[in-house]
Protein backbone atom coordinates (compact mmCIF):
# COMPACT_ATOMS: atom_id res chain seq x y z
CA UNK A 1 0.00 0.00 0.00
CA UNK A 2 2.78 2.23 0.80
CA UNK A 3 4.24 1.93 -2.86
CA UNK A 4 1.04 3.11 -4.32
CA UNK A 5 0.89 5.95 -2.05
CA UNK A 6 4.41 7.12 -3.08
CA UNK A 7 3.61 6.38 -6.65
CA UNK A 8 0.56 8.73 -6.77
CA UNK A 9 2.29 11.42 -4.66
CA UNK A 10 5.53 11.19 -7.10
CA UNK A 11 2.26 11.44 -10.44
CA UNK A 12 1.11 14.26 -8.89
CA UNK A 13 4.04 16.14 -7.96
CA UNK A 14 5.25 15.79 -11.73
CA UNK A 15 1.68 16.99 -12.75
CA UNK A 16 1.78 19.97 -10.59
CA UNK A 17 5.71 20.88 -11.74
CA UNK A 18 4.85 20.49 -15.23
CA UNK A 19 1.10 22.73 -15.11
CA UNK A 20 3.58 25.48 -13.16
CA UNK A 21 5.88 25.82 -15.65
CA UNK A 22 3.41 25.89 -18.63
CA UNK A 23 1.76 28.45 -16.40
CA UNK A 24 5.05 30.27 -16.43
CA UNK A 25 5.66 30.31 -19.83
CA UNK A 26 2.45 31.28 -21.04
CA UNK A 27 2.71 34.23 -18.41
CA UNK A 28 5.65 35.09 -20.22
CA UNK A 29 5.62 34.57 -23.75
CA UNK A 30 2.02 36.83 -23.94
CA UNK A 31 3.79 39.80 -21.92
CA UNK A 32 6.84 39.75 -24.03
CA UNK A 33 6.54 42.88 -26.13
CA UNK A 34 8.60 40.91 -29.23
CA UNK A 35 5.59 38.94 -29.13
CA UNK A 36 2.17 41.52 -29.85
CA UNK A 37 0.66 41.35 -32.62
CA UNK A 38 1.04 43.91 -34.97
CA UNK A 39 -2.10 44.77 -37.78
CA UNK A 40 -0.63 44.24 -41.46
CA UNK A 41 -2.62 45.21 -44.36
CA UNK A 42 -3.04 42.67 -47.50
CA UNK A 43 -3.71 45.53 -50.30
CA UNK A 44 -6.74 44.65 -52.55
CA UNK A 45 -8.58 41.36 -53.19
CA UNK A 46 -7.14 40.20 -56.42
CA UNK A 47 -9.83 40.02 -59.10
CA UNK A 48 -11.46 36.84 -60.47
CA UNK A 49 -11.04 35.73 -63.35
CA UNK A 50 -10.58 32.23 -65.40
CA UNK A 51 -11.42 29.80 -63.75
CA UNK A 52 -12.13 31.47 -60.34
CA UNK A 53 -14.76 33.74 -62.05
CA UNK A 54 -18.71 33.79 -60.82
CA UNK A 55 -20.70 31.19 -62.52
CA UNK A 56 -24.11 29.37 -62.17
CA UNK A 57 -23.35 26.20 -63.79
CA UNK A 58 -24.37 23.81 -60.40
CA UNK A 59 -27.75 26.25 -60.31
CA UNK A 60 -29.76 24.24 -62.56
CA UNK A 61 -28.16 20.92 -61.24
CA UNK A 62 -30.77 18.11 -60.94
CA UNK A 63 -30.78 16.13 -57.14
CA UNK A 64 -30.41 12.18 -58.10
CA UNK A 65 -31.05 9.60 -55.55
CA UNK A 66 -33.03 11.73 -53.26
CA UNK A 67 -34.34 9.97 -49.91
CA UNK A 68 -32.95 6.95 -51.49
CA UNK A 69 -28.87 6.90 -50.71
CA UNK A 70 -27.55 8.60 -47.72
CA UNK A 71 -23.54 9.70 -47.62
CA UNK A 72 -22.47 9.21 -51.31
CA UNK A 73 -18.73 10.33 -51.10
CA UNK A 74 -17.02 10.19 -54.86
CA UNK A 75 -17.91 8.80 -58.10
CA UNK A 76 -15.71 7.09 -60.10
CA UNK A 77 -16.57 5.49 -63.25
CA UNK A 78 -15.72 2.62 -65.63
CA UNK A 79 -15.36 2.00 -69.52
CA UNK A 80 -19.11 0.84 -69.83
CA UNK A 81 -20.12 4.03 -68.32
CA UNK A 82 -21.40 2.94 -64.83
CA UNK A 83 -20.88 5.49 -62.10
CA UNK A 84 -19.85 3.73 -58.48
CA UNK A 85 -19.78 5.70 -54.97
CA UNK A 86 -19.95 4.31 -51.60
CA UNK A 87 -22.47 4.69 -48.85
CA UNK A 88 -23.26 5.71 -45.35
CA UNK A 89 -23.96 1.80 -45.13
CA UNK A 90 -21.08 0.10 -46.50
CA UNK A 91 -22.48 -0.81 -49.77
CA UNK A 92 -21.57 0.27 -52.71
CA UNK A 93 -24.23 1.29 -55.83
CA UNK A 94 -23.36 2.00 -59.29
CA UNK A 95 -25.94 4.07 -61.69
CA UNK A 96 -25.57 4.34 -65.59
CA UNK A 97 -24.41 8.19 -66.65
CA UNK A 98 -27.15 7.74 -69.65
CA UNK A 99 -29.91 6.87 -67.44
CA UNK A 100 -28.99 7.44 -63.80
CA UNK A 101 -32.81 7.35 -62.79
CA UNK A 102 -33.52 4.10 -63.44
CA UNK A 103 -30.28 2.07 -63.54
CA UNK A 104 -29.39 1.97 -59.35
CA UNK A 105 -28.53 -0.87 -58.28
CA UNK A 106 -26.65 -2.37 -55.49
CA UNK A 107 -22.92 -3.51 -56.76
CA UNK A 108 -21.98 -4.84 -53.52
CA UNK A 109 -23.79 -4.99 -50.34
CA UNK A 110 -21.98 -4.48 -46.60
CA UNK A 111 -22.79 -7.97 -45.44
Amino acid sequence: KQWYQRRVAITAGVGVLFFSVTFWAAINVYQNPSTTPKARSLGPLPEFKGPLSHNTILDEAEILFQDQVWGPESFPSDDDGFIYTGLMNGSIVRFHKDDPSSSLEVFLDKA
